[in-house]
């Protein structure tokens, strides 16, 4: 066939028409067929019934309703939220095919929208978050410096520049994980030293780290920083 089983886009997924592989069965049990296809293109698409928006049934008899509503709600259950839904008499594709399931889901975040907090990464030196995530998957990474996380000891790190780009980069890749992200996610960077002589030692550093991921940046020269570090990284990145 000429079109796909599934597809997905803006956090929704849309699931083509889904039809029994068993048409020696009745609607009842063509319904449950039908549903674990929902069910297992939905996994696909990294969400669930639950996040169910829209169903369009289609009956080829609409007398037979009951016996798809029945399997139908053995299949929500009771604690699943329940979605908009029609039920259309229709003529199917083939005689032999009882009912046909059209639905689209909201796919959730990896990550839920609040702060991100994690061990992998130095603690806040402050009031603040390590990073917050929004609604529609923006993420805010805090300003990273060269301290070891907690597992590591803690402390800033010794020998200058280079060791304390990696580690802030380090702690920024960490906290882009928590926040259910990674380097390629990223879509701006701000850079600060204390001093602009160290501009290709950290570029050095950031570009190895980065890889082919190549964001927005800025960079600024400041006169101080914070536990008394010489290079912080902040970050935005949007969720995949």
């Amino acid at each position: 066939m000429a079109f796909a089983q599934l597809l997905t886009h803006g956090g929704i997924a849309y699931l083509s028409g889904q039809v029994a592989t068993d048409t020696s069965v009745g609607v009842g049990a063509q319904t449950t067929e039908v549903l674990a296809k929902v069910d297992a293109l939905l996994a696909e698409a990294g969400t669930s019934r639950e996040h169910l928006l829209t169903v369009m049934v289609y009956l080829a008899d609409v007398t037979t309703a009951p016996a798809m509503n029945e399997a139908w709600a053995a299949w929500l259950g009771s604690g699943a939220p329940r979605c908009t839904r029609a039920t259309i008499g229709a003529p199917l594709v083939r005689p032999e095919l009882l009912v046909e399931v059209v639905a689209t889901a909201a796919i959730p975040p990896p990550v839920a929208p609040g702060p991100v907090a994690t061990t992998g990464a130095a603690a806040a030196v402050g009031p603040y978050s390590q990073g917050v995530v929004l609604e529609g998957g923006l993420v805010y990474v805090s300003g990273c410096v060269g301290l070891r996380s907690p597992a590591d000891g803690g402390g800033l790190v010794d020998g200058g520049v280079v060791p304390q780009t990696r580690q802030a980069l380090a702690n920024m890749t960490a906290v882009l994980a928590a926040a259910g992200c990674s380097i390629a996610d990223i879509v701006k960077t701000s850079i600060m030293v204390t001093d602009m002589g160290d501009f290709a030692a950290v570029n050095g550093v950031y570009s190895e780290v980065m890889e082919q991921a190549k964001p927005a940046r800025a960079c600024f020269g400041v006169a101080a920083l914070p536990v008394g570090a010489v290079v912080e990284i902040e970050c935005m990145a949007k969720q995949p």
